[in-house]
């Protein structure tokens, strides 16, 4: 218990012992990605991506985002120690941005209920739901709503 919260009660003493506990467990996590996260965008996926899904991701980084991958932080979510979820991982990561490619179950979790190529706002950081990468790889309708209403959305 910290020396600056003085609790007289011995009853409550040790609520608030537990309390402190499970906070500092709770952001305990440590995420692992690729890349630099030096531009604080994180793209969250929930498989490992095959030759064809790391290239269009690389396309659309460069050529939409103007970005490169190195910069940012590529994160698969199943990849990650227990008790992960997206909302630790704002709190850890403290990104501007995230893309979830699929990871429809993470979103569930969470209870937040985005459509696809919508951006919501979750404490300051401004994410954007799109499908899995292989969906858009011979879509083109596909590609060009992710594009006109999310990503354009995401960079202006």
């Amino acid at each position: 218990m910290s020396e600056f919260l003085k609790v007289e009660n011995p009853f409550i003493e040790t609520l608030f012992d537990e309390f402190f506990a499970v906070k500092e467990k709770q952001n305990s996590i440590q995420y692992k990605f690729t890349g630099t996260n030096e531009q604080r965008f994180v793209l969250l996926i929930d498989k490992v991506l095959n030759n064809n899904e790391m290239n269009l991701l690389n396309n659309i980084i460069q050529a939409g985002l103007k970005l490169n991958l190195e910069e940012m932080a590529l994160l698969n979510m199943n990849q990650q120690d227990e008790g992960a979820c997206i909302s630790n991982l704002i709190i850890g990561l403290k990104p501007l941005k995230i893309i979830v490619w699929g990871c429809n179950e993470w979103i569930k979790k969470e209870g937040w209920d985005i459509p696809l190529h919508q951006i919501a706002n979750v404490r300051s950081t401004k994410i954007l739901k799109a499908d899995e990468l292989i969906c858009y790889e011979n879509n083109k309708e596909l590609k060009l709503q992710l594009w006109n209403l999310g990503i354009k959305k995401m960079i202006g």
